[in-house]
Order: structure tokens, then C-alpha cells, then sequence
């Protein structure tokens, strides 16, 4: 039988799954779902809510059973080593440090092809621990966007050749759904919300690298346009931040939502007027894909990748983390925006963000073990 007619077989290694999370990884989820009807797909789960995980289409599920981290790297090689014994020949890890050693250990001394995703920037917070040893075990790193590839060949000290590129995605039929006004008002009075004041969404790990830091100085200034400021999210920066909203006198014009299922974030898109995302470290924010999916203009920093998934004519809301000052401004200029150019705006996203839908990024997907 030729290769054409064989399914493509491959270990993913996922560190984490919970069907009901509020992260990235949800998107995971769904790739490996479609990934599934069209390749052989043994799924390797470091930690699961509940030890039980469920991936449709999934030639298999392993969910590691050991707490304790010594044991849980043994069981993890052992794992990886009983998937090649099964002919799994292409292992591709996500962000996972141990599994992409493992990984590349089992690969390097029984054959095969060890893939490693990770796209953001660490080192920026002195937390790449020991990426670049990971990366020199791996055959493969997989990132998202050609910036970010430059940059980690530069840090790194990475052939450029061993680096490919695959794209965050995003199911645009799912964030294009349309909501009834009675559904959006329900959200507005949950938020308490006064009906006519403009919503500005921030959706993101509270945490420094977000911007959380940047947050107050911007609520403050959209404050006084009389717009109210949806947070959704939670992490470590979560108490400062509510300080500094009381100390600026600001805390009414904010709604702390805390986290929120992937499931129902459509919804805070369809209720908001502006997105921000004032992050001082960035990869391929799947945010903005949101935004973009639903027609929500944004301001954004210029870190990682994020110029290169912004559609060239809305660039200049893409500002320097190190001038909050112009991101105000602008955040200003989209809230002040006419009825036209809002309709000129969604036209521009909606075209855009087809790129990333994930069924064109399936096929993407599967490319990268043929290339």
C-alpha cells in the first residue's frame, strides 16, 4: 500500500487536559478531534481533571497515573517508548520540558522524529529554564508565526531549517455565531452594565507578562468615555490589580469575571466594543483571532508574533509595549469610531481571520510530518 493511502501515524503529547478550561488548550482539543478522522493519532496525557480524558477520533488516550515527579518522568519515557514499539515513529510535544526530552531521547536512539511546539518568549522573564536544552534534543521545533522563528533561531542559536512554522486556528463559524439582543442584554445585566455604555474586553491570565501592570493606567483613561472594562481571567496579579483600581478610584467601572469556559466566550466578544491586550510578552495570542473572528477592533502591543497575524491595514493599533501613552490614545480613537468604519473594520477581520480557520489548519497540521 502506497504512503498516500496510509494514515498518517503519530504521538501527540499533551501536558494537561480539562474539558472544562479556560485556556489554550481547548483549542488543542478540537485540532486533535478533526486531526483525527484524517490521521492515527495516540494521544499521551501528562495530567487530566479527574485522571480521565476524552478525545474523540483518538486512536487511543494515556492518561499518567504517577504523582510523583521522578516517577512520573520514568513512566512518561516508558510510555513514549512503548508508542514507538507500536510504530509511532513522529512524537509531537506541546510546551511539555520533559516529554520533548523524552521524546527526543526515544526518537534519537530507536529512530523517528521528535516535534516540539513553543511560541512566546521566557527568556524575557528569566523562566526558559531549560528550553534551549530541549530544543537541541528535539528534531523539530514548531512555532507560530515567521517573527517568532527568527527569533528563536537568534536567542537559541537554532538553524533556521529546523524550525517550521504552523499557526494558531480558530473555528470561525464557532465565534461568528450570531446572538439575539435578548442573549447579549442578559449578559449586560449579569455584568451590570447600563444599557449605552461602551464595553471594552480584556481577556487573559492576570499575570505581568499580560499587562496587568499596564491595565489600570488604561481603565482609568477609558473610564472617563464611560466605558466599562470586562475582565476575564484570573491569575497571581489578580489582587494588586484590584488595589490599584480602588487606589485610582476607577473599581465601579470594572467587571472581574474571573475565568470563563473557552465554551462561552463568544458571547463576551458579541457584548464588547473594543479588545485589549496590553501583553509585555506574546507568541501567537489566540485572543486576537477572537477578536477578529467577531469583529471586535483591538490595540495590542507589539511583542512576539503579533504583527504578523494583524491584517496590514489595521497595524498601526499594533503599539510599543513601552508607550502606554499610544495605546490609550488609540484605544480612544477605536471607542470614538463611526458606524461605517465599524462595518469597514469587521469586513477587514472577517476576511482576514479565515486563514486561521482550523479547517484549513488541520491540513497544515498534518503537512508538517511530510515535509
Amino acid at each position: 500500500m502506497s504512503r498516500v493511502n496510509k494514515k498518517t501515524k503519530i504521538c501527540y503529547v499533551l501536558p494537561v487536559y480539562d474539558s472544562r478550561t479556560d485556556t489554550h488548550f481547548g483549542y488543542i482539543y478540537d485540532l486533535l478531534v478533526r486531526a483525527g478522522e484524517r490521521m492515527d493519532i495516540y494521544v499521551v496525557i501528562e495530567r487530566a481533571r479527574d485522571g480521565v480524558a476524552s478525545i474523540p477520533n483518538a486512536k487511543g488516550v494515556y492518561v499518567q497515573r504517577f504523582r510523583f515527579f521522578p516517577l512520573r518522568v520514568i513512566e512518561n519515557f516508558f510510555i513514549l517508548f512503548a508508542a514507538r514499539v507500536r510504530g509511532y515513529s513522529s512524537f509531537y510535544v506541546h510546551y511539555s520540558y520533559v516529554s520533548a526530552f523524552n521524546a527526543g531521547l526515544v526518537t534519537r536512539f530507536f529512530s523517528g522524529t521528535s516535534y516540539y511546539w513553543n511560541c512566546g518568549m521566557p527568556w524575557l522573564f528569566g523562566e526558559d529554564g531549560s528550553l534551549k536544552t530541549v530544543l537541541d534534543m528535539v528534531h523539530v521545533l514548531v512555532t507560530g508565526t515567521p517573527r517568532m522563528a527568527d527569533v528563536y533561531a537568534s536567542v537559541y542559536n537554532i538553524p533556521r531549517k529546523k524550525i517550521k512554522i504552523l499557526p494558531n486556528w480558530i473555528s470561525v463559524a464557532e465565534f461568528a455565531v450570531s446572538f439575539s439582543e435578548e442573549e447579549k442584554n442578559t449578559l449586560r445585566k449579569k455584568l451590570a452594565i447600563p444599557f449605552g455604555e461602551k464595553i471594552v474586553l480584556f481577556v487573559h491570565r492576570l499575570s505581568e507578562r499580560k499587562g496587568t501592570k499596564l491595565l489600570p493606567q488604561i481603565i482609568s483613561s477609558l473610564a472617563q468615555r464611560n466605558a466599562i472594562t470586562v475582565i476575564v481571567g484570573d491569575g497571581p496579579d489578580r489582587e494588586t490589580l484590584e488595589s490599584s483600581l480602588v487606589e485610582l478610584d476607577v473599581a465601579q467601572s470594572v467587571r472581574m469575571v474571573g475565568g470563563v469556559p473557552h465554551g462561552e466566550l463568544p458571547l463576551y466578544y458579541a457584548i464588547a466594543d473594543l479588545f485589549v491586550m496590553p501583553s509585555l510578552e506574546e507568541g501567537f495570542p489566540h485572543v486576537l483571532l477572537e477578536a477578529m473572528a467577531y469583529g471586535v477592533p483591538f490595540v495590542a502591543t507589539d511583542v512576539g508574533g503579533v504583527l504578523d497575524i494583524v491584517p496590514p491595514p489595521f497595524r498601526q493599533y499594533v503599539v510599543s509595549p513601552d508607550n502606554p501613552g499610544d495605546f490609550i490614545v488609540k484605544a480612544g480613537n477605536l471607542l470614538s469610531r463611526t458606524p461605517e468604519e465599524h462595518i469597514e473594520i469587521q469586513h477587514l477581520f472577517r476576511g482576514w481571520v479565515r486563514q486561521y480557520d482550523i479547517s484549513l489548519v488541520v491540513h497544515k497540521f498534518e503537512e508538517l510530518f511530510h515535509s
